[in-house]
């Protein structure tokens, strides 16, 4: 046997024994047995101070298995018990969906939060209790990530908030089996190396070892997350195999149902990822649209599927292939999400009225600039694709209008850090100090600006006439032209 597949096989044998093992201040009551709505989570934070508070961040429905606060949700605040006790009450559960609780941090006046846990499922009729200490052998420093730019730094850095990776954590109570077993497969994962195989195989014998304390749904969720997550990595470490089932559906597509699958909050995203893959075609591309309405039949998951495609890429797109896919769409929510597509960047619609700092602490508001036109571009430290859009077309198009006082560009980032945003802008791979550079205030991608136009990729950017209204929000002309096309854009909206 290999050596890391005997890693992975000690790993999960001990992730097994403590996902079974009962904690010492288990409550009573069996998994998966109430047949009433709503839930309940007592959360134990032993080191919280008198200032300390968390918030319950529910999604019903999931386009992605991390916590998107821009994304549709409902939130709550806990009933405290005493110091460090916390108490939620969750009474219009009436089907299974996913969660995340966020402590508020200390990081001066950042609006930033740590993530005790992120994206759980939760099922009615839960009674959980979360103990969560805080575990002083993680360093952040240790887990390095590749950032455009800058080279290798802090996971805390780059993606501008704090893990769970900070707790370590124990559940008891009605329900809490799931809730151990994702807590074991996310520590199975963080270790077990990039052999995707072997961590698949351990993931799914944990949680078949643990199926008679889930429900039916729990258990197939809990698989087809793990699933997801794993083969997603896969595909973007280009070691994805295709292969096909009997039936004649995909594999992995074919260990579950698609009702199943359209739960999810990873499979769905594998799925389009996977789909590009095969297809060799653009991630972006009207050719991927049209294989994912054809190949799926008509349903939930179908719907599900066109609706993150769209949501992340409809600027890319022609717009009379959007309005075809979203006449496509027929479950309730799914539609009314893409109602919102795009009515904020309809031309002629007011821009939003941002109040934003620079590096000197001043505030720069957008309608200061009334009369001018305006472009804007979203970004942020260690993203790629911005470092190239910057690199390739903006920069380009900056000395064409340099010394026109009628354009102005503005490079707004949503980095989480004040020092994080200044590291990025010295490296030059973003934008340059010869335009108005702002950001987010710390807010990152929760500020209102990006909740108001729904920007989900990066970079986004925004044309805006003399007039303060949106001239063009078309990828096409701003973005995948070039800046042959960015040039001439801006040249209209001056003649206008």
């Amino acid at each position: 046997m290999k050596r890391s597949m005997i890693k992975i096989h000690l790993i999960s044998k001990a992730l097994v024994a403590y996902s079974l093992c009962c904690l010492p201040f288990a409550l009573s009551g069996q998994p998966g047995s109430a047949a009433s709505k709503g839930a309940s989570i007592r959360v134990y934070l032993p080191e919280a101070g008198a200032e300390d508070t968390i918030r319950y961040v529910g999604f019903r429905h999931t386009f992605t298995d991390v916590t998107d606060l821009n994304q549709d949700h409902t939130e709550a605040y806990p009933v405290r018990q005493g110091r460090g006790d916390f108490r939620f009450r969750i009474p219009s559960l009436d089907r299974p969906g996913y969660f995340s609780l966020l402590q508020n941090s200390r990081a001066g006046k950042l609006r930033e939060f740590i993530q005790i846990i992120s994206m759980y499922l939760l099922e009615p009729g839960d009674d959980v209790v979360l103990r969560a200490e805080k575990d002083t052998s993680y360093r952040p420093q240790e887990h390095l990530v590749r950032a455009s730019g800058l080279g290798m730094i802090p996971e805390v850095e780059a993606f501008g908030t704090k893990y769970q990776k900070e707790y370590r954590l124990e559940f008891s109570g009605r329900g809490a089996a799931k809730y151990r077993i994702r807590y074991a497969l996310d520590k199975l994962a963080e270790r077990g190396g990039s052999n995707y195989d072997g961590l698949l195989q351990a993931g799914l014998t944990l949680i078949d070892q643990s199926r008679d304390s889930l429900s039916r749904m729990a258990y197939d969720l809990l698989r087809a997350d793990f699933v997801g997550r794993l083969e997603l990595l896969k595909v973007k470490t280009g070691e994805y195999r295709d292969s096909l089932s009997v039936s004649g559906k995909r594999y992995p597509d074919s260990l579950f149902p698609d009702t199943v699958i359209a739960l999810s909050a990873s499979f769905p995203q594998f799925i389009i990822q996977r789909d590009a893959m095969i297809s060799g075609e653009k991630h972006n591309s009207a050719e991927m649209l049209k294989r994912l309405a054809d190949t799926y039949p008509p349903g939930l998951l179908r719907d599900k599927l066109l609706t993150i495609f769209l949501l992340n890429n409809n600027e890319f797109l022609p717009e009379k292939t959007v309005e075809h896919a979203v006449s496509l769409v027929a479950d309730p929510f799914y539609a009314g999400e893409l109602r919102k597509l795009r009515s904020h960047l309809n031309p002629g619609t007011p821009a939003f009225d941002f109040l934003l700092p620079d590096a000197s602490g001043r505030a720069v508001r957008l309608s200061d600039f009334r009369g001018k036109v305006v472009f804007v571009d979203f970004w942020f430290t260690g993203c790629g694709g911005c470092a190239a859009y910057y690199r390739n077309v903006v920069s380009k198009v900056e000395q064409q209008f340099e010394k026109n006082p009628d354009v102005v560009f503005i490079s707004v980032s949503v980095d989480r850090t004040k020092e994080k945003w200044l590291n990025g802008l010295r490296s030059g791979s973003y934008t340059s100090l010869k335009v108005l550079n702002v950001y987010t205030g710390g807010q990152g991608n929760l500020h209102r600006v990006i909740k108001h136009y729904g920007i989900t990729a990066y970079p986004r950017p925004f044309l805006i006439d003399k007039k303060g209204k949106i001239y063009s929000g078309k990828m096409e002309e701003l973005y995948s032209g070039g800046p042959q096309i960015l040039a001439a854009t801006i040249i209209r909206a001056l003649k206008k």
